[in-house]
């Protein structure tokens, strides 16, 4: 399980609304007051510099990187059809993953899932088993209208998600001796300005309030076991390995920052900072779709995938993603935001098959790439970064 205690997500990982859409992990008004600017010139520097609070690997020694978590996050194994189930699974393991993330969603009022909900993601935990595959499950409530922001709202979120975990003791990760929660969720930039129609918070700066709020409360136990981030780049476009030094904007390349601001909210409590595991949970690169296989697909006249690259550049940013992934000491795991395009074009089409469900050309390598990640043989490393291959 995971959670999003900004917005009451309590378990897995990832919204369907991808990070061009939510700029941030929750709405509301900024905590003023910030020292961001000091912040982002200290991470210009050297992440191991005498004011950090953390002390990362530092560049010129070379190491293997170490073994990554390789997942999808894809709602289309949920079906109520085990049959379809099985062969959508069994689709997801073959291009290299070996852990599925779906979505349960609560809404207001609920306290279980209901039998229809049970049935599914029965189907999911059953598929996924026959393949060898883990399943973390994201309970979340919607857009931000349904948030429970209520104590009732919380109670009946918290008893849902704990009837979901009782119904599926099958899910190592919800029910064990140690309930994994992995908190977060964020999106990868928000504008902390408050008053708009998009009030969206700053994985920076929500970070520092969620420490702030935390040791407000002088809670005695951790929140979470994991922390979690949605590192979307600006476009597709973009390669996984730019990083954002003068904003709040947090992406994979952006890792001294996000150690760094952990470490500082919750140094000194019993929440654990410094060494707290991260997982990136959703990633995507989208790619341009070929006329042969655009009769599979809706709102052909969308816009909104004009950032998609092609599916070579698609390969090579997914291993990048990996490789810088696998040379950050607290990351466990990359979750690629869907195995399958979802066919509506106004959507994200960033999977590894087409909606029609035909491989795409990068598939082979991102195959390769993930069998690498999973054995620890991908990369080498010097500090926080990949080697680059000559």
């Amino acid at each position: 399980m995971a959670s999003n205690v900004g917005q009451g997500n309590v378990t897995g990982q990832t919204t369907k609304v991808p990070a061009r859409e939510m700029e941030g992990p929750c709405a509301g008004p900024a905590r003023r007051g910030s020292r961001r600017g000091d912040r982002d010139r200290l991470y210009a520097g050297s992440p191991t510099t005498s004011t950090s609070l953390i002390q990362l690997p530092k560049p010129g020694h070379i190491r293997l990187g170490h073994r990554l978590l390789v997942a999808t996050v894809d709602d289309a194994v949920r079906q109520s059809d085990p049959k379809l189930a099985d062969d959508l699974m069994k689709v997801s393991a073959d291009a290299g993953f070996d852990a599925v993330l779906v979505s349960s969603m609560w809404e207001p009022g609920a306290q279980a899932p209901s039998a229809q909900e049970r049935l599914t993601l029965g189907n999911v935990v059953r598929a996924a088993d026959a393949e060898g595959m883990q399943v973390f499950v994201f309970v979340w409530h919607g857009l931000s209208g349904t948030t429970p922001r209520t104590v009732r709202a919380r109670h009946e979120f918290a008893a849902y998600t704990a009837a979901l975990a009782r119904a599926f003791p099958q899910i190592r990760e919800v029910v064990s001796p140690h309930i994994q929660v992995i908190g977060g969720a964020l999106a990868p930039r928000g504008s902390d300005r408050p008053g708009t129609k998009r009030d969206t918070h700053s994985p920076t700066r929500f970070i520092e309030d969620l420490g702030a709020a935390y040791r407000a409360s002088h809670r005695s136990k951790p929140i979470m076991d994991a922390f979690s981030i949605h590192p979307y780049m600006r476009t597709s476009k973009l390669p996984p390995t730019d990083t954002h030094a003068a904003s709040t904007t947090i992406t994979i390349g952006d890792y001294p920052k996000l150690a760094e601001l952990l470490a500082e909210a919750f140094t000194g409590t019993p929440q654990r900072g410094p060494d707290l595991p991260i997982y990136y949970t959703e990633f995507g690169v989208q790619t341009r779709i070929p006329a042969a296989d655009r009769g599979a697909y809706t709102n052909l006249q969308s816009p909104s995938a004009a950032d998609a690259v092609d599916p070579q550049t698609q390969a090579r940013y997914y291993r990048e993603a990996l490789e810088l992934a696998a040379c950050q000491p607290t990351v466990r795991g990359l979750f690629v935001f869907h195995t399958f395009d979802e066919p509506d074009l106004a959507g994200w089409q960033s999977g590894l098959y087409y909606a029609n469900q035909k491989p795409k050309p990068s598939l082979p390598a991102f195959r390769k790439s993930a069998a690498q990640a999973r054995a620890a043989s991908l990369t080498h490393c010097s500090g926080v970064t990949f080697v680059q291959k000559k």
